[in-house]
């Protein structure tokens, strides 16, 4: 086991987990220099790490399930995460994700990340709940705040061991915080699901082409009950997260370029010449080729988690090469294929038109959207992440309107390079860039 500590269970098991949150990175690449399947101690218990080699091989294994291991790590079962209980109605969720879903003119300075959550805030809830509740900023301040403390409470609590988990989250500041972001939640939005129930009972056949609508239709169709608060609280995590730590790192990586002015002038001339005769069509985001380029490389470079893919045995697998994944353990694959030198040139430098070029030499799997061993930023096999479309459009949508609208470039006060947090990679929190505002080549 790469983190094995010595002492007393309680001693060691606290040092384990401080050392897995602290500096997970190194211990993932010292163990991959010794195997290609190895042990590490993390905060729910011993975890089994796997090479990228072994991707296409566990990636569709109908042993290994992503539900009970998300749960696990997100601490559902303790009251204020509830929300992620909801992946219990994975597939319900999944089927309505797949088919459905200021004016200053000087230079001033933003928070890529603070700028980019609260914009997508506004425009999901839109989308997931409609104009009423959508429009409505206590809504948008509840799911932004619920899904920024949310991670701050996870890490409090898986420093404590899991028995005591339950009763440390009565305690601990941030726990008793989202508890009460759920019941703020409940106040919004049950009234409306419940006037809508009740209309329907009196024959009103008024249609929502909302997620309300469509996660009570999933439901109804799978025979199973959801909580539509908490349902669209589990949704707003998934979409604000991945959605906004994208935008926010993308912006940052445009304009920390030596040529960024050039860059991103080439990219409103694809956007002027992608809108221009279409407008808003599906088409026009299909040509934002270049755009599409940046964004894949800026995941490529910042994925989502140091370890990705989690998964549950449910019964002993053995792999190919006499690998044995125990029953009840917990998998992940290290994410370090994306930074290969033997699959990638230049593998730590921003290039905004690798996949450009790839997409350009007929390789299918160069778009944002596509997914590969080589690139899993989005997860691979029967897990790939179902809102990868939705994550896509929603984004080029709003980088869109912001580099016509506005000039943007690099505050030299910090840095672009992401930070880690336990198994997550975040954009830097304290990271800027000065943006002013500009007069867009067309008006959308």
């Amino acid at each position: 086991m790469i983190n094995a500590e010595k002492g007393s269970i309680w001693s060691r098991g606290y040092r384990s987990r401080q050392k897995y949150a602290q500096d997970l990175p190194n211990l993932v690449q010292a163990g991959l220099r010794k195997a290609n399947a190895f042990r590490i101690a993390g905060p729910d218990g011993i975890n089994v790490i796997l090479s990228p080699t072994y991707l296409n091989e566990i990636c569709n294994h109908p042993a290994l399930r992503l539900e009970p291991v998300a749960g696990e790590e997100l601490n559902s079962h303790i009251a204020g995460f509830e929300v992620f209980a909801q992946l219990e109605i994975n597939h319900v969720i999944s089927d309505v994700v797949r088919t459905k879903l200021t004016r200053r003119l000087d230079w001033h300075e933003i928070s890529p990340r603070e700028t980019a959550l609260q914009t997508l805030s506004r425009l999901t809830s839109l989308i997931f709940v409609g104009e009423k509740v959508g429009r409505n900023p206590d809504w948008s301040r509840i799911l932004t705040s619920y899904n920024v403390e949310v991670f701050t409470a996870s890490n409090e609590l898986k420093l404590w061991p899991k028995p005591l988990r339950s009763l440390a989250a009565r305690f601990i500041p941030s726990c008793r915080q989202l508890r009460q972001y759920i019941r703020e939640a409940r106040a919004i939005l049950e009234p409306v699901v419940d006037s809508r129930l009740e209309a329907e009972e009196y024959g009103d056949e008024k249609e929502y082409p909302d997620v309300i609508t469509w996660l009570k239709e999933a439901s109804q169709r799978a025979g199973e009950p959801h909580d539509p608060v908490l349902a669209q609280m589990m949704l707003a995590a998934g979409a604000f997260q991945t959605s906004s730590d994208l935008l926010s790192q993308v912006l940052l990586d445009l304009s920390a370029r030596k040529d960024w002015n050039t860059l991103i002038e080439e990219l409103r001339q694809e956007i002027v010449s992608a809108l221009h005769g279409t407008g808003w069509k599906k088409i026009a985001l299909n040509d934002l080729k270049l755009l599409d380029s940046a964004l894949k490389e800026t995941q490529r470079l910042k994925p989502a988690s140091i370890l990705a893919m989690p998964r549950y045995a449910s019964e002993q697998i053995d792999l190919a090469d006499g690998t044995i994944i125990p029953k009840g353990s917990t998998t992940y694959v290290a994410n370090v294929a994306m930074r290969d030198p033997k699959i990638y040139t230049n593998p730590d430098t921003f290039d905004p038109y690798r996949f450009l070029r790839s997409r350009e030499a007929g390789n299918s799997s160069a778009y944002l959207v596509s997914t590969s061993p080589e690139h899993i930023g989005f997860g691979l096999g029967r897990y790939e992440c179902p809102g990868r479309f939705y994550v896509a459009n929603i984004t080029k949508i709003v980088l869109c309107h912001m580099l016509l609208k506005y000039d943007i470039k690099f505050s030299e006060t910090c840095s672009a390079a992401p930070v880690t947090s336990g198994i997550r990679l975040e954009s830097n929190p304290d990271a800027r860039i000065l943006v002013r505002r500009r007069q867009e080549e067309i008006l959308i």
